[in-house]
């Protein structure tokens, strides 16, 4: 993943454990756009890749 992406990590599982997100896989990847709204949810590298592609 490029190195300007932020990533975060969950150390108590918060966001599991108390169903914060609708998370079906640890790691999950979300695209936001600038607005932070949801572009891409619970989708694969290549499928955010192409996206990412397309936008440029």
């Amino acid at each position: 993943m490029p190195s300007e992406w932020i990533n975060s990590y969950d150390q108590d599982v918060a966001l599991k454990e108390e169903e914060i997100y609708d998370l079906k896989a640890i790691p999950t990847l979300y695209l936001l756009d600038k607005d932070k709204k949801v572009v891409l949810k619970d989708t694969w590298f290549a499928q955010l890749e192409y996206v990412l592609k397309q936008l440029n």
